[in-house]
């Protein structure tokens, strides 16, 4: 299965139910208790963020995210993201994490 295809039963799979699709992706993505699945969390994270980015920006926030994974998932969804409102969202999140 490529990228392509992966991303497009994964969205499929978030339309159907999107509570146990993000549920799914956070065991991708857990370094302990999961996969530990950087690179295919970060992309599917991304493409959710570019065309549900309240939603995403939520679930980073709400989920503290670097703690099942790293930082750098963070940084890079802040840098891939062709959403203006997870882009702005996620610059203020690291933001307030540089001057605590």
């Amino acid at each position: 299965m490529d990228a392509v295809e992966a991303l497009r039963l994964f969205i499929t799979s978030y339309n159907e139910d999107p509570l146990y699709t993000m549920k799914w992706l956070m065991y991708a993505r857990h370094i302990k208790l999961g996969l530990g699945e950087r690179d295919v969390f970060r992309m599917m994270l991304t493409k959710i963020g570019n065309l549900y980015p309240e939603m995403a920006l939520q679930f980073i926030i709400g989920t503290e995210l670097w703690n099942y994974g790293r930082w750098d998932d963070v940084l890079r969804i802040f840098f891939d993201t062709t959403s203006s409102i997870l882009h702005d969202g996620l610059g203020e999140l690291i933001t307030n994490q540089f001057q605590t």
